[in-house]
């Protein structure tokens, strides 16, 4: 099947998942899949994941926490950044997307509003 250019950059986001492993299998992997733990980096019950334009993966947890794992993340492995939403109004991260920008936009199951990150965002840092 043919894809266009555009499809092929688009951020790559898969529907909230519960288990503690995550089987990711992206383009640039695709013989392989790679396991993961996605509960270091003190996150608690992935409920979301995106991959982004960099293979980066994106997990949420229902803790108020987002990490970023390195591309080809294997094993228990620390994340690159961490993320507290803790604060903000929205209580257990669901949802997450990556834009062109890598700006990062956030959902939470019991608020009907989307936090929005800058690119550079780490810890408590405020959405904008």
């Amino acid at each position: 099947m043919a894809t266009s250019a555009a499809s092929q950059s688009a951020t790559r986001c898969a529907p909230p998942s519960g288990p503690s492993f995550l089987f990711l299998r992206t383009p640039s992997r695709r013989a392989t899949g790679q396991f993961f733990n996605a509960t270091t980096g003190g996150g608690n019950t992935p409920l979301g994941i995106c991959i982004d334009a960099n293979d980066h993966v994106w997990v949420t947890y229902n803790n108020n926490i987002i990490n970023e794992f390195a591309a080809g993340a294997s094993g228990a492995v620390a994340p690159l950044r961490t993320i507290d939403t803790l604060g903000t109004g929205i209580a257990g991260t669901r949802g997450i997307g990556i834009d062109s920008h890598g700006q990062i936009y956030v959902s939470g199951h019991d608020a009907s509003k989307i936090l929005v990150y800058a690119a550079n965002a780490t810890g408590t840092a405020t959405p904008i």
